[in-house]
């Protein structure tokens, strides 16, 4: 699969290419996942980080050149400098402006982080003192918002998260790279349930090859155990599979 005419690869990135870090704004790519990843930019025909992350946010974090980067679930695409947004989800961001100053008001607890990417909104809690009591609050904040049906709520790790209701998840993302770049064969890593519409649509896709890979912690879904091809224990094979994936890819550039 790895030595295929048009190979991709991607991964996402907190708690796959990241340790998990107590707020999103500690988080740091690992080193030798980062190393890899900037090898295998020359070695295979796409690399790319996708994450829910804003893709701002993504760049900065990881800041390798030639990777395609995709945030909010794959509603933004940045390569080159290049910015493209998903058909119909503009018209959502004030949208998405008002939830999140309207839960704001209605959840006052410093320990929340609240993370509004104009897109989406992700709540995290994971410092709150009683985190399963802070979900429960959240939910039922969230189901007094007046305009709570016309948007979309999901529950990641110890992250709560509300998207525009027009099917722009990672599955979209994958089916949307391969298209666009024409792979014959494809590989995503991931951590969490938002990674479960991409393993989904991997299996799903005709005359592609691919894998979804799971990387497992101490809290993984079980969800997405049911939709993976492979695991791997935790960002230290991650690191070990990418420097795997170099070796086996060198010489082997696909244009």
């Amino acid at each position: 699969m790895v030595r295929s005419r048009r190979f991709g690869l991607l991964a996402d990135f907190d708690g796959t290419l990241s340790p998990i870090a107590p707020t999103p704004d500690a988080a740091q790519i690992s080193t030798r996942a980062a190393d890899a990843l900037y090898t295998l930019v020359s070695q295979i025909s796409l690399v790319s980080v996708v994450s829910g992350r804003s893709v701002r946010d993504l760049m900065q974090k990881v800041d390798i050149d030639g990777v395609l980067y995709v945030g909010n679930h794959g509603a933004e695409y940045v390569e080159h400098g290049r910015l493209r947004v998903a058909p119909g989800i503009a018209e959502y961001g004030d949208r998405i402006e008002r939830v999140s100053t309207y839960l704001q008001d209605k959840v006052d607890s410093p320990e929340i982080v609240w993370d509004y990417k104009k897109y989406s909104l992700a709540v995290h809690y994971r410092q709150t003192e009683r985190p399963d009591q802070t979900r429960l609050t959240l939910r039922d904040a969230w189901e007094t918002f007046p305009e709570a049906d016309l948007l979309e709520l999901f529950w990641g790790k110890m992250v709560m998260e509300i998207r525009p209701p027009i099917g722009i998840d990672k599955g979209y993302a994958v089916k949307r790279l391969v298209k666009e770049r024409r792979l014959d064969s494809v590989i995503m890593l991931g951590d969490d349930t938002t990674d479960v519409d991409a393993c989904r649509t991997i299996r799903r896709l005709r005359g592609v090859r691919g894998a979804g890979i799971l990387v497992l912690h101490d809290d993984t879904a079980q969800a997405l155990m049911e939709t993976a091809d492979y695991s791997l224990v935790g960002v230290g094979e991650v690191e070990m599979f990418l420097e795997w994936l170099v070796a086996a890819s060198d010489g082997s550039r696909h244009e």
